[in-house]
């Protein structure tokens, strides 16, 4: 999913577009107003819909530290860099983490196993680069 505040902005700029539509060319819009009003009441509505989504997320993972950054998600450069500084990271729903160690990124799995991210031990090399895209990394606590 796209970064929320990226969404919503796109979300604010497509209403202000059919607002200033709206006002720039009001006869042309009498015959479509019904579905310019539409569309900013789905765009509206689609807000809600992320901003509710926000909340659902926060509430189902405030038991598993989802906040444990003082409140921040972090992008994965930003865990890198914790990672860099001696901290592990982990996703939300995880049980394991990552870490860096000799220089080397590795994995800690929920199972206790331990192994290099990049060794012919991870099976699923594109399965653990997919994970780098998410927006939701965060230190784990010590």
């Amino acid at each position: 999913m796209a970064d929320k505040d990226k969404v919503v902005n796109d979300l604010n700029v497509a209403k202000l577009i059919l607002r200033n539509a709206q006002m720039l060319a009001p006869e042309m819009c009498l015959r479509v107003g019904w579905a310019i009003t539409s569309a900013i009441d789905l765009l509206n509505e689609q807000e809600a819909q992320i901003e509710q989504l926000e909340h659902d997320l926060a509430v189902a993972y405030k038991d598993q530290n989802y906040y444990v950054n003082g409140g921040v998600k972090m992008s994965f450069a930003d865990a890198v860099l914790a990672m860099n500084q001696g901290k592990r990271v982990r996703l939300p729903w995880w049980g394991g983490c990552w870490y860096i160690a000799n220089g080397t990124l590795r994995i800690h799995c929920a199972d206790d196993k331990d192994f290099d991210a990049f060794s012919k031990e991870n099976t699923e090399p594109l399965y653990t680069l997919s994970f780098m895209t998410a927006n939701c990394w965060e230190i784990v606590p010590d």
